[in-house]
């Protein structure tokens, strides 16, 4: 049996050992000599052992425990080199120490860094430190430094440009003063830098901007004019959440929620922004739609976006629709009272009128209460070309004041032609919107590539 030694005699031995270290003299410093080739055949010895014996417990998959042996074999190789050579045992990574994580070679602060760059007198910001092209983006003509090849990977029509349009210099070929640089004015120049930061890879960038939905807006019409608007997705979900309201109700914010939702593929938000402008669409005296508030020149056809959707007809046939239906409803319902027949009515084998009166003589009180509150709202100039939400709200007043005058009796209150009968306006116009022949499966797909699908 082993000797038993006490926790006191081994902390006793512990300290023994470093006061010897402390009082050891100091390593010679590592000077590079003729022997510096057998060190290196050691240290990938020591590597080649430790991931043959990594691969040998694991040789199926390469798991995390297994990038730790290999980051250990590594360690391991360097910490031979070091006894060798009487140099210190330190790793040249830290990342690499026994139990460390293994992950990929990380790029210098330096390399990485993006900002404004002096170049001839003008300032350029830095998309890429290793670009190779200059963007003037805008009215106000900024300048971007950017990578031709990470355009050309994201968009077909940049892809198109760069190779045959531009003639773009590798940058090792060329000084930077030969530098190709390409006027794309005409776009909103934040907008467009928004996208060059997506598809060069600094996203995390863009989370600040996230709260406008007017960039938003632009930032689509960027991607969607060089079909790249699927490079979006590491934000697209993000900022739509932030962005999108149920209740949007003006008709500048309706025309830029409808083309986010539409080219983003979010088919139930698309749905619902529609509903939205429908009911708060007028129709011009030539025929054409318009926002509640809106002056002459903001129609929604002078909106290039929503002419992309598609869907401005179908928006307009169920404007038209949907006021027909409750003007026609209001009409029937005047002719009903009109032609009320001298006996009981009866429905479903009980007579209408609990108050033991013909129906005539109900149905006549009722069309009396119904023409006066027309009158006052005057129904006879009554406008077709108003948002079916103002022509909602003057039928609910006539219907309110022609109860008010006809029977105020609880005895007569299933005499009212509107009480009880008269469908909501949201469930109106969701019928309506249903009738849409919508391209679900584009939604889906555009839904998919951009991770629409879980927001």
């Amino acid at each position: 049996m082993a000797d038993y030694v006490s926790a006191e005699e081994s902390m006793a031995m512990a300290m023994a050992e470093m006061a010897a270290l402390q009082n050891a003299p100091a390593s010679p410093k590592y000077e590079p000599h003729d022997d510096d080739d057998y060190y290196d055949e050691q240290k990938d010895q020591y590597q080649d052992q430790y991931r043959q014996v990594a691969d040998e417990a694991q040789p199926q998959v390469k798991t995390e425990d297994q990038e730790n042996v290999w980051s250990t074999a590594t360690f391991m190789g360097e910490r031979a080199t070091a006894t060798i050579a009487d140099e210190p045992a330190v790793p040249t990574d830290p990342a690499r120490a026994p139990g460390a994580k293994s992950s990929p070679p990380k790029r210098k602060a330096a390399e990485m860094s993006t900002g404004p760059l002096e170049r001839g007198g003008e300032v350029v910001e830095v998309l890429d430190p290793h670009g190779d092209l200059i963007l003037v983006i805008g009215e106000e003509r900024r300048e971007f430094l950017v990578c031709s090849r990470t355009l050309a990977r994201a968009s077909p029509e940049f892809e198109k440009k760069c190779l045959q349009n531009w003639q773009v210099v590798p940058r090792e070929d060329a000084p930077p003063s030969a530098m190709k640089k390409v006027n794309l004015g005409g776009f909103n120049a934040e907008a467009f830098h928004v996208v060059l930061l997506v598809i060069h890879g600094a996203a995390a960038q863009v989370h600040r901007k996230m709260h406008d939905p007017k960039l938003l807006h632009d930032v689509i019409c960027v991607t969607h004019h060089f079909d790249m608007t699927n490079c979006l997705a590491p934000v697209a979900g993000t900022w739509l959440k932030r962005i999108y309201k149920k209740d949007v109700s003006s008709y500048d914010d309706i025309a830029t929620q409808l083309w986010i939702t539409h080219q983003l593929g979010h088919l139930r938000c698309a749905k619902q922004t529609v509903q939205n402008m429908i009911l708060s669409a007028r129709r011009t005296l030539d025929g054409k739609l318009i926002g509640r508030t809106a002056p002459e020149s903001k129609r929604y056809e002078a909106y290039t976006t929503l002419q992309i959707t598609g869907l401005l007809d179908d928006v307009l046939k169920c404007r038209n629709n949907l006021v027909k239906a409750m003007v026609r409803r209001v009409e029937k319902i005047v002719t009903r009272l009109s032609q009320s027949p001298k006996v009981p009515s009866q429905a479903d084998g009980k007579t209408v009128c609990r108050a033991r009166s013909t129906q005539s003589r109900c149905d006549s009180s009722m069309l009396g209460g119904l023409l006066r509150a027309m009158h006052a709202e005057n129904w006879k100039n009554f406008d077709h070309n108003s948002s079916p939400e103002r022509t909602y709200k003057r039928i609910m007043r006539i219907a309110t004041l022609a109860s008010s005058l006809a029977e105020p009796t609880s005895a007569h209150r299933t005499c009212d032609p509107f009480g009880g009968t008269w469908p909501t306006l949201e469930s109106m116009v969701e019928a309506e919107v249903e009738k849409i022949a919508w391209d679900e499966r584009g939604f889906a797909e555009r839904a998919t590539a951009l991770g629409m699908e879980k927001a």
